[in-house]
């Protein structure tokens, strides 16, 4: 994805945030203070995926992989998810995932070219405060940084033909069959989908050969729920993020040498414990 399809996001918060009766009510528990500084840190946690947190699987709970993502104590977590569940504010799923209603509501977005045209635009105005530059000279500037990089100050997937939505739903449907773990496809929603779609194929399907790959080295790990990988989890294995692991190298015939003359010396030892007697040294033995 490049960059002037890379999108911003933000919390969108009213400057009456606290003085909601949810907020209040919160702050007036035990340790109010630091249920409220988590549920906005899970918020944040949560822009890139559509108000979802999803449990990874690596710990035994989605608090606890809250707590490590936090540096907070399991307990201060626990205690929070269980307030926002208790009060309607969020809802966790039968395979530990999270959702924040509000958190959906408040993000707000913008293409890094949008964004980059506004930094401009501000650079341009100050400059033009300090020297004598024209606001004509100022349009000239800013179409010409356009031409350069190429960018517009809408997104490219602005400008770009629209897909339909039984083409993304018919394009999800092949990835889905590429992947082992078929758990959780209502979980997915229209908009990573969308996402999704607009990566590509070619490299979403590298992405699960990745993930694949890894589960076939490491035969102790469970691929992960559909809905996890194709809601954050295939991140890592795209072309950008992915870095192939280096292979086990085998041990040189200096170290096996070395290994096998441990284990002789450890049969000796064992032997003689177990006889009394040394064992006769063979003419053919190759530590000798």
């Amino acid at each position: 994805m490049g960059e002037s399809t890379k999108r911003y996001f933000w919390l969108r918060l009213k400057k009456t945030y606290f003085n909601q009766l949810e907020q209040k009510k919160m702050s007036r528990q035990a340790n109010g203070k630091d249920m409220q500084i988590v549920y906005l840190r899970m918020m944040l946690l949560s822009l890139d995926n559509d108000g979802y947190i999803f449990f990874q699987g690596v710990y035994d709970s989605l608090e606890e992989e809250l707590a490590e993502e936090f540096n907070e104590s399991v307990e201060i977590i626990r205690k929070t998810v269980t307030y926002l569940v208790n009060n309607n504010m969020v809802t966790i799923d039968a395979e530990d995932n999270c959702f924040l209603p509000e958190a959906q509501s408040l993000t707000g977005s913008e293409c890094y070219s949008a964004e980059r045209m506004r930094r401009l635009r501000k650079k341009l105005k100050a400059s033009h405060c300090d020297s004598d530059v024209t606001p004509c000279d100022e349009e000239k500037e800013i179409e010409k940084d356009k031409e350069n990089s190429n960018i517009n100050t809408n997104c490219a997937s602005d400008n770009a033909p629209k897909a339909s939505r039984s083409e993304i739903n018919e394009f999800f449907e092949r990835i889905w069959k590429l992947y082992p773990n078929k758990k959780g496809k209502g979980q997915v929603s229209d908009a990573k989908k969308k996402k999704l779609y607009d990566i590509g194929y070619d490299e979403i399907s590298r992405a699960i050969d990745r993930y694949k790959d890894g589960l076939l080295k490491d035969d102790w790990r469970k691929p992960q729920n559909g809905s996890t990988f194709f809601n954050s989890g295939y991140v890592d294995y795209l072309d950008a993020n992915y870095s192939k692991p280096q292979d086990r190298q085998e041990m040189d015939a200096e170290q096996q040498r070395a290994q096998w003359q441990r284990n002789y010396e450890e049969n000796q030892q064992y032997l003689r414990k177990m006889l009394g007697t040394p064992r006769p040294t063979q003419p053919d033995d190759p530590f000798q």
